[in-house]
């Protein structure tokens, strides 16, 4: 027995524009973006992308503890938004904004 949806199509024929896996990395994508902290970081690295910035300056500017921005950079590290170069012995952080348009657009799929 075929099933039919309530306007009588088959519902075999249904289908979906999102597989699996890609359905998985958008999420993975929004859940970098959702957090307050991180969407604060990502505002700072963008405005002055033509700098880098340090975890103090950042935590200085953003008015947050070292380590709660140090959290949080790794987390944006992991997911390949900002890299970070090291001078003498601080980490200098950038942002890469091909990739964060990446997330953006995935955020807009939604």
């Amino acid at each position: 027995m075929e099933e039919y949806s309530r306007k009588g199509e088959p519902i075999r024929t249904f289908s979906i524009d999102l597989s699996q896996d890609q359905a998985k990395a958008y999420a993975e994508r929004l859940a970098i973006l959702r957090h307050p902290t991180r969407q604060r970081i990502i505002r700072l690295l963008e405005k002055y992308n033509d700098k880098r910035l340090c975890v103090f300056e950042m935590a200085d500017v953003l008015n947050i503890t070292y380590g709660a921005i140090s959290y949080q950079l790794s987390r944006l590290r992991d997911a390949g938004l900002v890299s970070a170069e090291r001078y003498k012995m601080y980490l200098y952080y950038s942002l890469d904004t091909n990739k964060l348009a990446v997330f953006r657009e995935a955020a807009s799929a939604v």
